[in-house]
């Protein structure tokens, strides 16, 4: 991405110079004939659209790169302290304006937000439900430092999951059930497509049509639906409603003591 980008300099720089070279008012050069001059503004136009392609191409390439969740860490050894050398890629510009943010400033920016109460819990949750998916994707790879990482910045995420896990008495899904549901309804368009229906049936899910919206249901646990409009206006709607299902399924879980 770098050399295109700076291909494209190169280019559009070869371009100005060109039409300079062109116009004797400013260099001061009147040797050379109108056709010749006409060759050498064509020459610039042509060095200036491939400039511009290219440049349009490496803004292309970087968007993408930039809106990709990934960890790595940085300037430090295993065992060293991982919270200043743990990164995330953040393509949301969630935690600054940089689009990286270190284990050490994730922790700190999700503390703040939980001592603000409930406030703070709701913005917690859209921080959960954009980055979850992609961490858990991380951390069923086969790259076991990366997977690592991810498993860190989870913690902090979610660390009442890591107690709960503790109680024997409170039953909830295991990863891969939740990565399973979260990545079904990761683009929630208003209807159920081929996959979610097979992850609803799978889960003994109903989904029943009301006004404008959506009631999923667990079979036999009528009084507690999960709600979806069929008009989604936010890409995060998939993202929100797989947390919601989730949350419903392990609520339900341990209903009555089953």
């Amino acid at each position: 991405m770098k050399f295109k980008r700076g291909l494209a300099i190169v280019f559009l720089l070869l371009a100005v110079l060109t039409f300079l070279f062109s116009m004797p008012s400013i260099t001061g050069l009147v040797i050379f004939d109108s056709e010749f001059n006409g060759t050498i503004n064509i020459l610039g136009l042509i060095f200036l659209i491939i400039g511009l392609i290219l440049f349009g191409h490496s803004q292309k390439s970087g968007e993408t790169l930039e809106r990709r969740v990934d960890v790595f860490r940085k300037g430090h050894k295993r065992g060293s302290n991982e919270d200043s050398h743990y990164f995330m890629t953040d393509p949301e510009l969630s935690f600054g304006l940089s689009g990286v943010v270190s284990l050490y400033e994730f922790r700190k920016e999700i503390d703040s937000y939980r001592a603000m109460g409930k406030e703070g819990e709701d913005l917690i949750n859209v921080i959960r439900q954009e980055y979850e998916p992609p961490l858990l994707e991380i951390v069923a790879s086969h790259d076991e430092d990366k997977s690592s990482i991810a498993e860190d910045f989870l913690k902090v995420l979610s660390p009442e999951e890591e107690s709960l896990g503790e109680r024997s008495s409170y039953k909830k899904l295991s990863r891969e059930e939740r990565r399973e549901i979260q990545l079904a309804f990761r683009n929630w368009e208003g209807s159920l497509d081929k996959k979610q229906r097979e992850v609803v049936n799978k889960y003994g899910l109903t989904g029943e049509v009301s006004g404008r919206h959506m009631k999923i249901r667990q079979k036999g646990y009528d009084d507690n639906p999960v709600t979806a409009s069929l008009t989604p206006g936010d890409y995060r709607a998939g993202r929100n409603l797989s947390g919601h299902i989730i949350k419903m399924l392990e609520q339900n879980m341990n209903k009555n003591g089953n």
